[in-house]
């Protein structure tokens, strides 16, 4: 047994190197990678390019020596399906990115934390918000899919005005 043990032993260090020295690739390199990664995830989800704008931001390097990026998708654009899709489905599309990135080259010389999400001040807005909230009440179980359940409705006193925290009041 000792004998087959040994066969199987390399003692030359060229041999045994098989990680990618995080030292060797640059910021720009790992973050094209991590794009690629996340863009066939959302491919993979049926997401339009169009609706998401993806972002890979350096969060800076920790006393490990690797870098630490993270996946800001930024909602631009309505499309039902891809911002329901991107909305709800956003923990499989992190668990897709993980697996994805996990099995990619980046995962050995960076950190990944984790998928953000911004809907942008285009897509806030009054129709799109309604059509959301009926969704919302659909998948709740509301009896009447185009009501908009009373949480995801604007208060009565606040219906005709503009708030100060709307960005078109601006």
């Amino acid at each position: 047994m000792f004998e087959l043990k040994k066969l199987f032993h390399r003692d030359d260090p060229s041999h045994s190197q098989t990680q990618i020295d995080p030292n060797s690739t640059t910021v720009e390199e790992i973050q094209a990678e991590y794009r690629a990664c996340v863009d066939e995830v959302l491919a993979r989800a049926g997401v339009a390019s169009h609706c998401v704008d993806v972002e890979i931001r350096h969060l800076g390097t920790p006393r490990d020596g690797r870098p630490v990026f993270s996946a800001m998708l930024r909602l631009v654009a309505w499309e039902r399906n891809s911002g329901l899709r991107v909305l709800l489905g956003l923990p499989m599309l992190e668990r897709g990115a993980r697996r994805l990135i996990g099995a990619s080259w980046v995962g050995e010389t960076s950190h990944f934390a984790g998928l953000w999400l911004h809907p942008s001040g285009q897509i806030i807005e009054r129709s799109l918000l309604k059509e959301l909230g009926a969704d919302l009440g659909t998948l709740e179980g509301s009896r009447v899919s185009s009501e908009v359940p009373e949480q995801w409705s604007v208060h009565p006193e606040l219906e005709g005005e503009r708030r100060a925290t709307d960005w078109g009041a601006l």
